[in-house]
């Protein structure tokens, strides 16, 4: 999987990290990873593709970003997501496996 992607954040007052539900329509939740308690990995996939998309919970920032994957899924993925608080993706960012948080 690309380590390419686009992001964007909800304020921490609006949305609450755990109760957060993270869902695209026409994809179906593969698998999911809770690795820190402010820190998700998920996995969806679309027919035989996959995408990952990454939710994190900033304390320094005030903020709760979402990390959408660079792929052949990305826009249709974006344009169907259907969890509120979160719209207006930005620019890329590149994301290590090893040390995804920094």
């Amino acid at each position: 999987m690309s380590n390419l992607y686009w992001y964007t954040s909800s304020c921490k007052q609006h949305v609450h990290f755990s109760r957060i539900v993270i869902s695209s329509k026409g994809f179906f939740l593969a698998e999911e990873k809770v690795s820190l308690p402010n820190f998700k990995q998920f996995i969806f996939k679309r027919n035989s593709e996959f995408i990952q998309v990454i939710l994190y919970e900033s304390e320094i920032h005030q903020e709760i970003y979402l990390f959408v994957q660079e792929c052949a899924l990305k826009n249709r993925f974006i344009n169907k997501l259907q969890s509120k608080g979160f719209s207006s993706f930005h620019q890329d960012m590149f994301i290590t496996d090893d040390e995804p948080i920094k």
